[in-house]
């Protein structure tokens, strides 16, 4: 194959590539396809105004810790007809938790935020710790999880930019990381985790879950603990242990979470993940296996609520 075929044939699918749109899923009704967003100025002779959001994803509420590498999605579509949509754009956080997603000035924007290896959907931050220019309107959808505003910029505020910027000002937008205006996103509360724990193996004494995937006698066990505080940063920790040997399971930790339209941010729950008691009657006979449920709630204030 020559090279110039081979140059050709890399633009075909370049472009096939850039055609190519995607249908997202909004408050459960599926869009038609949306094509990616591009930075040109005129398509199909109407005139458009390219610019970027800015975005800064965080782990909890309060703002403490930023997230690399979180995926944030901006949906640009009319501010009159709700099912046009000009295009869909994807940036992902960079070491300071931020991203600056390609959208279009005078027109409407939607913004979600998935991160982790499940691509879990953030939350907005509440409005009192929204890092924006006093006035800046937007609304949040679908049970916080959305951004909705009119795309405009308001240039140098109180000496702070964002959290719109013009195309010609992306690097603006890049530098300003989290000192400037910017949307916010994050997690409800610290993520879960459950470590030490065997979960590759099944029908083992010290198996996580016990009976095999997909059989009558699968199961996975949670509890719901209410815990009232204002940390974002508390934790709840399980660990499960076998009674009679008193080996460990395995420990899972998961962050209290308020609802998050809620005004009362210091009513908290979490469902936090057990080791589920067992039955086996493989062997002829019934062999059960208790559990036995340790835990504990840390934060400041929290030290010694215990779980037993």
């Amino acid at each position: 194959m020559s090279m110039r075929l081979f140059y050709q044939l890399f633009l075909i699918s370049t472009i096939i590539t850039l055609c190519r749109g995607r249908k997202f899923v909004i408050g459960g009704v599926e869009t038609s396809e949306i094509s990616q967003l591009t930075t040109a100025l005129e398509v199909g002779g109407e005139h458009r105004y390219p610019c970027y959001v800015s975005v800064v994803v965080y782990d909890t509420p309060d703002l403490k810790n930023v997230i690399k590498g979180a995926t944030v999605t901006v949906l640009t579509k009319s501010r009159t007809d709700d099912s046009k949509y000009y295009g869909y754009s994807v940036a992902t956080t960079n070491d300071f938790g931020q991203a600056c997603i390609l959208t279009l000035c005078r027109k409407e924007a939607l913004i979600y935020v998935e991160a982790g290896s499940t691509n879990e959907r953030l939350f907005v931050v509440n409005k009192t710790n929204q890092a924006l220019p006093t006035g800046y309107t937007y609304e949040t959808l679908q049970n916080e999880q959305y951004v909705r505003f009119n795309v405009r910029n308001w240039g140098i505020v109180f000496n702070k930019s964002g959290p719109v910027y013009n195309l010609n000002e992306k690097s603006r937008c890049e530098n300003a990381k989290t000192a400037h205006n910017h949307f916010s996103f994050s997690f409800l509360a610290i993520k879960e985790e459950l470590i030490d724990a065997d979960v590759d193996t099944h029908m083992k004494n010290m198996s996580w879950y016990y009976p095999y995937p997909m059989t009558d006698t699968y199961q996975v066990c949670f509890m719901k603990i209410k815990v009232l505080t204002p940390l974002y940063q508390a934790k709840v920790t399980l660990e499960s242990i076998e009674p009679i040997s008193k080996q460990l399971f395995g420990t899972y930790t998961a962050g209290p979470k308020a609802a998050p339209s809620s005004t009362e941010q210091s009513k908290k729950a979490a469902c936090v993940e057990f080791r589920c008691a067992a039955r086996d009657n493989t062997l002829g006979y019934e062999v059960v296996m208790n559990t036995t449920v340790i835990g504990w709630v840390s934060g400041s204030s929290l030290q010694n609520c215990k779980i037993e």
